[in-house]
């Protein structure tokens, strides 16, 4: 079986069937005499994806299996529903039941521009004669048109699965399988005593976080039975039974129509859609009045994504003419509306000449990135590492790096960042070791999405900000420059591959300081990414995190205000013990307080 038959599309059926058919992928729908089966959930499109040129007689056909017509055994195809994006040029049409593409028509039917019958969008067309479904025998359902003239009538919607769509360009040409080009509106409608009169099908349950950290549910529903249902209810479970909360809608879904829904909840449960999984359900159909004859399709586990930090890493240094300029560019991005605060910048200084800052071998590793032979440049920035198709002397390659030549594209590029969705969280904390000499930093995450192991990489960043300019190049562009940013250490250079225990992950490290590093401009910059060492266009990040140094002396204080000072004395920076703490220059403050702690401060008068 193709593998993406099994993901794509939903069926309805009453039966003990049910469980092998649904993992088939195709759609069960009502129909003015019945129920429609076939692979595009009732949906045409208006602008066509296929065109073919002059006079031709066209063919598109769909395959129902043996398994996706056992449950209506004893009933009939009554009729074909053909979505057709044009009708220009198209002169007839006629619709058929075959064993095969090139068979005998088993059932067919013809509908004439001269009677009027053709209509852009979905045309429903009775059969002459009704075919009877037998058990373990293969349909494949289809119609051919005759055109005058160029026309682009076929609809395709989106998605891929197998059997969704053959084709056939002339009466002469063979058939093709072009299901990787989409999915045909097509449907056989189905009629006759054993058909399913109540069912409501959840097709989507997806959940996301606002900005007062509910969840926003979002799921798409489908009545596949053969009533209008005029009510539900929807229950969201929060873990093994920790928590469910009832919502009520008095939506009217017509028999045969899909519908989508958003609301929001807001649970008591720490952690809900995070450690805690949600389960959406349908629990009730109007009022209660009425019974779901098929409950195996009304529940869905919640695909979680997650509120989103952008990772910028820059290219620079200091003998790039043109950084100082990017810089500028960056910083006054940095500082507008909702890039201030969902935004991590980092640098590398590499991709034209390295300098004091360049950490090594990271910095020059990363140059990697650039995907090209011979040409690599600063300025240039990645956003999440995400790839971007470019042409250099004729070759198409795809590269994370860009160049940052004006705010527009650095504007465009965190914009597209921010709107992509991303399936993993990551939170990071960080603590001063018990010396005060380094940092103790914790990394947990977790993900609702298999996407996330491609394979998952931990990596964690030291950055250090504020760092004054030595020989800077072109500083006319930007007097105030300053290096940000600029890489310090790191866990691994690629990351190191995520541990998971199910869905989540926990990992700890930690960093000494450099006596070269000014502390309190420090940053923990810790990413989830994909890693495929074969090729740089597939190491995109899906979340960030990062902790400032404020943030670390924060819970400190906080820490130590619980705690009296005891005795407190002052050295001077060469560790000399002195009696005037006025006295002008940097000073070392040592306290030791009640609870024993001691503390040691960097003083400046």
């Amino acid at each position: 079986m193709h593998p993406d038959f099994i993901n794509q599309y939903h069926i309805t059926m009453k039966n003990l069937l049910l469980t092998l058919i649904f993992l088939c992928g195709f759609s069960a729908l009502y129909a003015a005499d019945g129920i429609t089966l076939g692979y595009c959930n009732g949906q045409v499109v208006r602008q066509g994806k296929v065109t073919v040129d002059g006079e031709a007689t066209v063919s598109a056909a769909i395959l129902l299996t043996a398994d996706m017509l056992a449950p209506y055994v004893g009933n009939s195809v009554a009729a074909i529903r053909v979505g057709l994006a044009a009708r220009t040029n198209i002169d007839k049409v006629s619709v058929w039941v075959r064993q095969s593409l090139d068979g005998t028509d088993l059932a067919s039917a013809t509908i004439t521009t001269d009677a009027g019958e053709i209509e852009r969008g979905w045309n429903e067309i009775d059969l002459a004669q009704p075919y009877d479904i037998v058990a373990n025998q293969p349909l494949y359902i289809g119609y051919t048109y005759e055109q005058r003239g160029t026309s682009s009538a076929i609809s395709l919607i989106d998605g891929t699965t197998a059997g969704a769509f053959f084709f056939k360009e002339s009466a002469t040409s063979a058939w093709a399988d072009r299901a990787n080009e989409g999915i045909l509106s097509v449907e056989a409608v189905i009629a006759g005593d054993n058909i399913v009169t109540y069912d409501m099908e959840m097709l989507s349950a997806e959940g996301s976080y606002d900005n007062s950290g509910n969840i926003v549910l979002t799921t798409t529903l489908h009545n596949s039975g053969a009533k209008d249902i005029e009510g539900f209810q929807l229950t969201t479970t929060i873990g093994d039974q920790m928590e469910q909360i009832n919502t009520t809608f008095t939506n009217l879904i017509t028999k045969g129509e899909t519908t989508t829904v958003n609301f929001t909840i807001s649970p008591t449960t720490a952690d809900a859609g995070r450690k805690h999984k949600l389960t959406l359900a349908l629990t009730e159909l109007a009022s209660g009045n009425v019974t779901d004859e098929v409950p195996e399709n009304d529940a869905l586990q919640v695909t979680m994504t997650y509120p989103r930090k952008v990772l910028i890493e820059e290219f620079t240094g200091e003998k790039c003419t043109n950084c100082p300029r990017a810089a500028k560019f960056l910083h006054e991005v940095l500082a507008q509306g909702e890039f201030a605060t969902t935004t991590v910048m980092t640098a590398h200084h590499s991709g034209y000449l390295p300098d004091w800052l360049t950490f090594r071998p990271t910095d020059i590793d990363y140059e990697w990135f650039y995907n090209h032979t011979t040409q690599i440049y600063a300025p240039a920035m990645m956003v999440d590492r995400y790839p971007y198709e470019e042409t250099s002397e004729g070759t198409t390659y795809y590269t994370p790096c860009f160049n940052p030549g004006t705010k527009a594209i650095i504007i465009e590029r965190l914009s597209e960042a921010l709107q992509r969705k991303t399936n993993a969280y990551i939170n990071a904390e960080a603590t001063l070791t018990a010396d005060k000499t380094g940092l103790n930093v914790t990394i947990n995450g977790g993900r609702t999405s298999a996407e996330v192991n491609y394979p998952s990489r931990l990596t964690v960043f030291i950055v250090e900000d504020h760092i004054p300019q030595r020989n800077q190049v072109s500083l006319d562009t930007y007097p105030e420059f300053e290096h940000m940013g600029v890489l310090r250490a790191v866990n691994d250079t690629w990351g190191e591959p995520i541990q998971w225990t199910g869905d989540e992950f926990n990992a700890t490290y930690t960093f000494n300081f450099d006596a070269d590093w000014e502390q309190e401009n420090l940053r923990v910059v810790a990413f989830i990414s994909d890693y495929d060492a074969n090729d740089p266009a597939k190491c995109v990040v899906h979340n960030c995190e990062q902790v400032t140094m404020t943030d670390v002396m924060a819970a400190v204080n906080t820490a130590e205000t619980k705690a009296q000072v005891e005795s407190e004395t002052y050295y001077s920076i060469d560790g000399k013990q002195i009696s005037n703490p006025q006295q002008k220059g940097i000073l070392l403050q040592r306290q030791k307080l009640t609870d024993g702690t001691v503390v040691v401060r960097k003083i400046k008068n």
